[in-house]
């Protein structure tokens, strides 16, 4: 088994049209705040700051594993049909597209149609 340490990545994410970003609301008062950011660059971000493992086993396989921030893990995995062709680095890429794609799916931005119609949830600890 050999583990590698994956520092940063580059945009190896598909080209696909910009979404602006998702809608916080905050109650400000009368006034609902609005938070919007790049969902590019955020999913990019929490990339870079997860905790990653990478293990190669039996010539053919590589797994990648990634913990975010707030504990969720995410694995991938890529095989090579034939070992003599096996190329550590293309497996990885291909590993962390999955692993980004993936994390585009979890953090899909929301609109929130009527956001005056929430209802404020408050529990009180024991």
């Amino acid at each position: 088994m050999i583990k590698i340490n994956i520092t940063s990545v580059e945009a190896v994410i598909e080209e696909k049209p910009p979404i602006e970003g998702w809608r916080c609301f905050k109650d400000t008062g009368d006034k609902i705040a609005t938070l919007k950011f790049d969902l590019k660059e955020f999913v990019i971000n929490e990339y870079n700051q997860a905790e990653k493992t990478v293990h190669v086993d039996y010539n053919n396989t590589i797994i990648l594993s990634i913990m975010l921030k707030n504990g969720f893990i995410i694995v991938e995995h890529c095989i090579c049909m034939d070992p003599k062709e096996f190329d550590m680095h293309k497996g990885i890429e291909i590993c962390k597209e999955r692993i980004l794609n993936r994390l585009f799916e979890l953090y899909h931005p929301v609109e929130i149609k009527n956001p005056e119609n929430l209802k404020k949830l408050s529990i009180k600890a024991q």
